[in-house]
């Protein structure tokens, strides 16, 4: 999935990206991505899956113009061979609550290192650089205005990794490298990036299929310049048929990471937990996990539940202009309103439900959006 044109804000949510994989290039079978002059100003990835990869999840390159803002959040990467996440100038991101398994299992030797990391240092999981002249202008950043929040984080090789990695003298991969260690403990250089809650524990998915032993034969095939073809885990042997249900299962044993993500919930894609996602829904909902550049505060709907008409009431911080969204629980979009600059202090802003086409019962999302800002509130229509 790549970006063809620029965009504002791209939300990828609840999305299984199972098998995407090339018979001979390690650098395809990727996730989501940016080429060229073609940037986001947010991208938001939260609660997918991505399982048998042979690339990255999330990229925007040296060749691309990474997007102002990227979350990161409740992703479960199952046995990739490259990087999760190839992006080093992001000026503002956040990668929290996620699951990293068999993560960027090719390992690096010396050839390998040319054109990945800048120093040549070994990738890791978090790997970012010092932003370009041109883009911390492109940006209006400077760099130690930099914002990248990594917490919560479980990462884990399986034994067949480590073996395989022994087998070609292949350093083991580690979460972050010695420049990106030095970046994130430099609180006087860079006082916004912050990692903490780093877990190294295998999750112990209920099944996760059996890929490893074919993605390690593909990746020895590769180094010693045979053959390959694709790889994966497809039991009924059908590229072009879903099994459904999945034949794995990714919830996992692990007690621990059960309750390690932000707000005591399980860590990675929470589609592989119901009955903690509607749960999460309602936390998050009322969070601000999205939150960036807080023009918004102390929001409220009244009257919630409502017949008809709802005011919204807010506080600015900061004088900004507000976008107003409502979508129905399958994401349907009803309206989209934008007010002009609003003050710094408090608002009350009224919408008539019926005139945006808002007429059945039900659960409603109201978004309000403002410059980085994301805010969400359920609204009950009667």
């Amino acid at each position: 999935m790549v970006t063809e044109v620029p965009v504002k804000k791209i939300t990828v949510r609840n999305c299984y990206f199972r098998n995407p994989q090339h018979k001979t290039d390690i650098w395809n079978g990727r996730g989501i991505g940016f080429y060229q002059q073609n940037p986001a100003d947010s991208v938001i990835i939260q609660n997918n899956t991505f399982f048998n990869m042979n690339s990255f999840a999330f990229f925007a390159d040296v060749s691309s113009i990474p997007p102002r803002y990227l979350l990161f959040d409740h992703n479960t990467i199952v046995n990739s061979m490259k990087f999760p996440i190839h992006s080093f100038w992001l000026p503002n991101a956040t990668v929290t609550n996620n699951i990293f398994y068999n993560a960027h299992s090719y390992g690096e030797n010396d050839q390998d290192k040319v054109g990945q990391d800048p120093q040549r240092l070994l990738y890791g999981i978090i790997n970012i650089d010092k932003i370009p002249n041109a883009l911390k202008t492109y940006y209006s950043i400077k760099e130690e205005n930099r914002i990248y929040k990594v917490s919560n984080n479980a990462f884990f090789y399986s034994d067949e990794i480590k073996n395989y990695w022994t087998s070609f003298s292949l350093a083991e991969n580690p979460f972050m490298n010695g420049r990106n260690e030095g970046f994130f403990s430099d609180n006087t250089s860079y006082p916004s990036l912050s990692i903490e809650n780093t877990i190294k524990e295998d999750p112990i998915f209920i099944d996760k299929g059996n890929a490893v032993p074919a993605m390690v034969q593909w990746m020895t095939n590769r180094r010693n310049l045979v053959g390959n073809d694709y790889w994966g885990w497809d039991p009924d042997n059908s590229k072009f048929q879903v099994q459904w249900p999945f034949p794995e299962n990714l919830a996992y044993a692990n007690n621990g990471m059960k309750t390690a993500a932000s707000g005591g919930f399980p860590l990675g894609d929470l589609n592989w937990w119901k009955d903690q996602k509607t749960a999460w829904e309602s936390w998050y909902a009322t969070s601000t996990s999205d939150q960036r550049d807080q023009n918004i505060s102390d929001i409220t709907l009244m009257p919630n539940p409502t017949n008809d008409k709802v005011v919204i009431s807010l506080e600015m911080t900061s004088s900004a202009k507000v976008n107003i969204s409502i979508f129905d629980i399958s994401l349907r979009q009803f309206g989209s309103i934008h007010t002009s600059q609003l003050a710094i202090g408090h608002h009350k802003l009224e919408l008539d439900l019926p005139a945006l086409g808002i007429t059945n019962q039900g659960m409603y999302y109201v978004t309000l959006m403002s410059g980085n800002q994301v805010i969400t509130r359920k609204l009950v229509k009667l």
